[in-house]
Order: structure tokens, then C-alpha cells, then sequence
């Protein structure tokens, strides 16, 4: 039965032509992918432009058990963002979690909390207030209760990645203050590279899928 179901951009690549894959995490069957064949009109190439990192979308989906590949037809924007495609640091941000999603949410099953949790959070990185620069940071410490690694943040994580006071300190701020506290805590451009390679080791360090990141070296000449 066909139905609609919100879905957010994890990744995309050209197919043939005049084509386009996208991967995308669903709210109803988890990761999926879709394909968007382009005509020459500008509809098709409205349809094919909204294909960003992390773009809010519904979409029609007709789902059936192991099929590899859906039509992307009637897909349509849930939020034309404001900021992030205008920012660089969000722009940048945006790429960057994007990549690392792509990376770790492959399972083809629904996960209400988790989609909840990276609407509300991209939906934040958009506002015309949100600074975000402390946004990755915020995501990936936060993002550990989700994927089930979260972990006792003085003990554990210190032992793990040998944080250090202040850094442990930073981590637990982190974990549990509130998107906009997290998001005016001020930090050097340094400092949040090195926490930066911190978090992402804690994460190595439990999740093997999680690989080399291509958009890591222009999200840290970003905070340089």
C-alpha cells in the first residue's frame, strides 16, 4: 500500500545520465534508498536540487520487504531550510554529520525516538539564532543515548579516550544541558577540534563502521 513517510537526506550520488540516488533515513522503514529520474524541465530540477545533506522531505514510499530501490516521484521539501545552506559553519556542520550518519544508520527498521531526536536537532541548527558552532559536538555526545554507547561520562569515557578534567567537564555539559545551553558554551576554535577528535575516538572505539570521514578535514579548516 502506497503512503507517505518523513524522511532526512543521508547521502546522494549521480546515476547514469540524468539520475540520482539518494539514501534516506525514514521515520516509518528506517534507511531506504530512492531514485529520482531528471527530465529537462525546471520542476525535475527543483525536485533533484532539494537532494542536500539532512533536508526534511516526505515522500511517497509503496514498501515491500527487502526491496533495494524506490521511486523518489512526489517527494516534496517537509522545511525549506533558512540558514543552513547559507552559513558556513552550518553548511559545513550539515556535510559533516551527514557523512557520519550515512556511516551508522544502516538498519532498514523504524526508530521513533532516534527520528525524533535528528529532526528536532537539524530543525535547531536552522534557526536564524542557533550560533553552530558548538553544534557537532552537541549531536555526537547526544546522539551516544540513541545509538546505545551512551556511557558513564566521568568514568568510562575519561578511561576510554583519557579525557581530561576539563574535558570531562565539557563532555558532561554536553550530554546534559539543553540544545541552546550547549549552543553558547564558549570554546576556542582549537579547543573544539581537539574535543572534536575525542568524541570521534570514543565513537571508533565502540562502533567499527564508523571509518574515516571525508568531510572531517573541511569541517576542522573550518574551526582552524
Amino acid at each position: 500500500m502506497r503512503e507517505q513517510t518523513a524522511g532526512i537526506v543521508l547521502r546522494y550520488f549521480r546515476y547514469g545520465e540524468s539520475s540520482m540516488i539518494a539514501h534516506i533515513y525514514t521515520e516509518k522503514y528506517g534507511r531506504q534508498a530512492f531514485i529520482f529520474k531528471a527530465a529537462k524541465t525546471r520542476s525535475t530540477k527543483r525536485k533533484i536540487n532539494f537532494l542536500q545533506p539532512l533536508a526534511l522531505v516526505e515522500l511517497p514510499i509503496d514498501y515491500k520487504v527487502k526491496k533495494e530501490l524506490y521511486s523518489g516521484n512526489g517527494t516534496q521539501l517537509l522545511q525549506v531550510f533558512q540558514n543552513i545552506p547559507f552559513q558556513q559553519i552550518k553548511n559545513s556542520c550539515s556535510f559533516f554529520l551527514a557523512e557520519v550518519l550515512s556511516k551508522l544508520l544502516q538498519t532498514q527498521e523504524a526508530d521513533q525516538p532516534l527520528f525524533t531526536f535528528l529532526t528536532e536537532a537539524i530543525l535547531f541548527l536552522d534557526k536564524e539564532s542557533t550560533k553552530g558552532a558548538n553544534f557537532h559536538l552537541t549531536f555526537l555526545i547526544k546522539l551516544t543515548e540513541f545509538l546505545g554507547i551512551q556511557s558513564d561520562w566521568e568514568a568510562t569515557v575519561t578511561f576510554e579516550i583519557q579525557l581530561n578534567q576539563e574535558e570531562s567537564t565539557l563532555w558532561k555539559s554536553f550530554q546534559l544541558g539543553t540544545w541552546e545551553e550547549c549552543d553558547k558554551l564558549p570554546l576556542a576554535r582549537k579547543q573544539r577540534n581537539i574535543f572534536l577528535g575525542k568524541i570521534l575516538a570514543y565513537y571508533s572505539f565502540h562502533l567499527q563502521e564508523m571509518g574515516q570521514l571525508k568531510s572531517l578535514a573541511v569541517l576542522q579548516e573550518v574551526f582552524q
